[in-house]
């Protein structure tokens, strides 16, 4: 049975500060373009540890020309927040962007993969590249037949690994990963051999992280490294649930 989906944002780059739904556990996602990022002042004027961290962001951005980043993980709902919620007013909720609320502790558990401009450029691309012709389409259908073509442009993708430096490597992995994790359709909706894709990029992760320090990743220590590392650990535990909970075997995802 065909699958729908609808999207509004081809690349998916946010630079949000607020909710995330990537854990899957009473949370929800603010996703705005990537612009500029601007940090909220309290009531009084003080600098708000909203503020305070993306005015940080936003300097060591610039200091190390990166242009842009990745919302990986948000700030979970609290249980008054859930109480109070209202989906229908969640859009209003969002422009007014009260962020003042948030304590330092919550900002500090935000996760970004901050993006150079060939991280961004390898999104888009295989933003293309996994969704074909349907990625500039507002609504998308998904059946059995996509599964196909996630196998396929596994086995691109690893070719095109080779004869890479490790910086390269770390931003094509990047992208991929991102991609076949937010288009998860091929995970619940496929005829078997799909622990091919999953081991065998849980393998070049392996590989990549363990043979090199990060200098050669070219990964900055403070944003990008703890983001890609809740970006796997969030592929990890997405497709080892499917065979727990949906009996769905795609394998372990060994990448550490």
């Amino acid at each position: 049975t065909p699958k729908m989906s609808s999207t509004s944002n081809s690349s998916n780059i946010e630079d949000a500060a607020a909710h995330d739904n990537s854990s899957g556990n009473n949370v929800v996602a603010q996703k705005t373009s990537t612009t500029t990022v601007e940090g909220s002042s309290g009531d009084d004027g003080t600098k708000t540890p909203h503020y305070l961290y993306f005015d940080r962001m936003k300097a060591f951005k610039k200091e190390h020309n990166l242009t842009g980043q990745m919302l990986v993980r948000g700030i979970a709902r609290s249980e008054e927040d859930n109480e109070d919620y209202d989906e229908d007013e969640e859009e209003d909720t969002e422009e007014e962007g009260d962020n003042s609320k948030y304590t330092m502790e919550q900002m500090e558990s935000l996760r970004f993969i901050l993006l150079t401009d060939n991280r961004r450029n390898l999104l888009e691309e295989y933003h293309h590249i996994i969704l074909g012709d349907q990625a500039d389409g507002g609504i998308m259908m998904f059946n059995t037949s996509f599964s196909y073509e996630i196998m396929d442009s596994w086995a691109a993708c690893k070719q095109r690994l080779t004869r890479k430096s490790p910086s390269q490597k770390l931003d094509i992995l990047i992208a991929y990963t991102h991609t076949i994790m937010e288009w998860d359709v091929w995970m619940h909706d496929n005829e078997g051999d799909m622990d091919v894709v999953v081991k065998g990029l849980a393998t070049s992760w392996r590989n990549l992280i363990k043979k090199n320090d990060d200098a050669a990743l070219g990964w900055d220590q403070e944003y990008t490294k703890p983001g890609v590392m809740e970006m796997l650990s969030q592929f990890k535990k997405k497709v080892e649930s499917m065979g727990e909970d949906y009996g769905y075997d795609l394998g372990k995802f060994k990448y550490m």
